[in-house]
């Protein structure tokens, strides 16, 4: 009799079980589901030329420069513009909220400074059409002396098409008690000044 009923709690069990197991699994599924983890993107600045734009540009993308590549600069003279875009996206969605350009730049010259307008648009696949202004901030002094340069721009929602681009633009901006040779910054390598995680880049939100 006692082994009898020994079998018999041990079958209820084993029913029991496998009547749960699909439970558990469809909670473990629900549970993956609703985990979403999202790798936010970190355009590095780059010294090759982005292709099929307009107007001409460099490149911007998620790869960090090569350990071995000495860093190099780029000058914006005082009313000119230097443009870095992506490579053409996917069909997705910006969020509003901040961006952030870090730069290690210097005005030109001792004893003067220079004003930057950074500008961050949403632009077709060849650059010539601006689908959407994200966000952009003016006056933004810069001295003399080389420093990472923390600047940040309060961004709007933006939808993308396939095949659109995140266009950066750097403007050194007129007044003729500006540096005439404006701006200068290293980027796109390592050396005096940029270091791992500490490279010229651009932060979304």
């Amino acid at each position: 009799m006692t082994e009898n009923r020994s079998r018999a709690a041990a079958l209820s069990l084993a029913i029991f079980l496998f009547l749960l197991c699909p439970t558990i699994v469809l909670s473990l599924q629900s549970y993956i589901a609703t985990v979403n983890i999202t790798v936010k993107p970190i355009y590095y600045l780059h010294r090759a030329d982005a292709s099929g734009v307009t107007p001409a540009g460099k490149l911007m993308n998620i790869t960090k420069p090569p350990s071995n590549q000495t860093e190099t600069t780029y000058q914006t003279y005082r009313g000119s513009s230097v443009y870095f875009y992506t490579p053409t996206l996917t069909a997705g969605s910006i969020e509003s909220g901040t961006w952030t350009l870090y730069i290690w730049g210097s005005t030109a010259n001792s004893g003067n400074t220079s004003k930057l307008t950074v500008e961050i648009c949403l632009v077709s696949s060849n650059g010539s059409t601006v689908k959407a202004t994200i966000g952009n901030t003016t006056d933004v002094t810069i001295d003399y002396g080389y420093s990472e340069r923390t600047i940040t721009v309060s961004g709007n929602a933006a939808t993308i098409a396939s095949g659109d681009r995140i266009r950066l633009k750097l403007l050194a901006q007129t007044g003729s008690e500006l540096d005439a040779d404006g701006i200068i910054f290293y980027y796109d390598g390592y050396g005096s000044y940029e270091t791992t995680g500490h490279e010229t880049r651009l932060r979304p939100p």
